[in-house]
């Protein structure tokens, strides 16, 4: 057997191998059960438009927020800024930066903010309030307390090296940050002799502001035929949160992907690019799930792009373009964009990307 038909029956194995491993996922899924899960809103047009199977695309900036052990591979500076209109009137801003050395490998920084606008404060309508003469009665069961925001973000340190032509590591030290301000807390009483409940109590003033370290680290290995490739990145890996008397892990993310231009085994395709790349995704919050995510682009000029992930119902299918002018005049940028399938009550998420070499 050759070894192009080896390595392409390797690749055809691995994405049916996955498929079926999607079909059988727990029933039982632990949602709910992460702190600071902005950290796993998908940041950046590109990745998101090829269905967020973005862990084995190198040579790209955004790689910073999939798998760090992308970067290596870029010369020269590159910065990009990404803008996403999330559910509920959210936005996440993202930016992202790094700077290829060469020998000495690639460093990076990142950033990543979320705008959450200004949000009610509620409090349960009475009696389980102890002062509801000193709130705005609501029928629906709650008392209204002024408004608050919350602050939501992360900044984050990278290093990545190609090891070999063929094999890349990268890392990536960052400060994850969430402030929900300062509330009243109103919590059932218990005898402690009879085990029976005696009514509710009240903290007062109780603040919720925790800030951790967490650590991305992820590795790019080529095969050696084309550009078949695999990699694995593990995300958001720290110690636990405490929110008031509770403590929650950040949402830890352990991927495995491989991805390959299917069009590089055919002559005379130098022009033309397909990627196709397959993700296996194995969250603390919930059951296991299978990215697949395509990018034809045409003289590095334009991409057209899409993507499906499955089970998941925020951002199931997805679809974009990305235009790089730098044909018009060498200006070495680039524009991405990014649609996203959301549930009827959310409606429809879109992502925006800018960004240039220098």
């Amino acid at each position: 057997m050759k070894t192009s038909e080896f390595c392409l029956r390797v690749f055809a194995i691995m994405i049916l191998s996955t498929l079926l491993q999607a079909q059988d996922v727990e029933e039982f899924e632990r949602l709910g059960q992460v702190s600071m899960a902005f950290l796993d809103i998908d940041v950046g047009a590109r990745a998101v438009g090829m269905g967020s199977a973005f862990t084995c695309i190198d040579n790209d900036v955004n790689s910073l927020f999939w798998n760090p052990a992308g970067v290596a591979s870029i010369q020269g500076g590159v910065i990009s800024l990404s803008n996403c209109q999330w559910i509920a009137d959210i936005n996440q801003y993202a930016f992202a930066a790094a700077l290829g050395t060469g020998r000495l490998g690639t460093f990076g920084i990142s950033l990543l903010v979320m705008d959450n606008g200004e949000i009610e404060n509620t409090i349960p309508n009475r009696p389980f309030s102890d002062h509801p003469e000193d709130y705005d009665s609501h029928p629906e069961g709650y008392q209204l307390a002024g408004t608050y925001s919350v602050q939501q973000w992360a900044a984050g340190l990278a290093y990545a090296r190609r090891i070999t032509d063929k094999f890349s590591v990268g890392g990536q030290l960052k400060y994850c940050y969430e402030d929900f301000g300062e509330y009243d807390i109103v919590m059932p009483t218990y005898d402690d002799t009879t085990g029976k409940w005696i009514g509710f109590e009240t903290k007062e003033g109780v603040e919720d502001r925790e800030g951790v370290i967490a650590l991305d680290f992820g590795t790019l290995y080529y095969f050696g035929f084309k550009d078949l490739r695999i990699a694995m990145s593990l995300r958001n890996f720290s110690q636990g949160v405490t929110y008031a008397f509770e403590t929650f892990n950040l949402p830890i993310t352990y991927k495995v992907a491989i991805a390959m231009n299917l069009l590089s085994v055919f002559p005379r395709m130098e022009n033309h690019n397909l990627q196709i790349t397959c993700v296996t995704v194995s969250p603390h919050d919930g059951g296991e799930r299978v990215h697949l995510g395509c990018e034809y682009t045409f003289r590095n000029l334009l991409a057209l792009r899409g993507g499906y992930r499955a089970n998941t119902d925020i951002g199931a299918l997805s679809a974009g373009f990305g235009l790089t002018p730098s044909a018009f005049g060498g200006l070495n940028l680039h524009f991405d964009y990014a649609y996203s399938v959301a549930e009827s009550i959310f409606g429809s998420l879109h992502r925006f990307s800018f960004g240039f070499a220098f």
